[in-house]
């Protein structure tokens, strides 16, 4: 009798950065996000077999299996400038 198991996990991580310098007047118009997102997707898979020999010709193999997948649905976070940029090439979501 053998068992096979095998599983696999994907992870996607994705960083976001959005640097508009804006051509407006007092820099209006340009704008600076950030944005994170994360994805996993998991994997399990199982393979039991049996071998019997029945006979001096004859063989019987029986194998049985099953396979569970789970998805985590995206995370994410962003946050981002509204009205512009305070400071030319200053891209930054604090407050000066």
């Amino acid at each position: 009798m053998t068992l096979l198991l095998r599983g696999n996990i994907n992870d996607a991580n994705v960083d976001k950065t959005t640097e508009n310098w804006g051509t407006d007047v007092n820099f209006g118009g340009g704008a600076y996000s950030l944005r994170t997102s994360t994805r996993r997707n998991t994997r399990l898979q199982a393979l039991l077999t049996a071998d019997r020999k029945l006979s001096r010709d004859l063989n019987l193999s029986v194998s049985a299996g099953g396979e569970s997948q789970r998805y985590q649905p995206e995370r994410f976070s962003e946050s981002a400038t509204a009205g512009g940029l305070k400071v030319l090439a200053n891209f930054s979501l604090v407050t000066l």
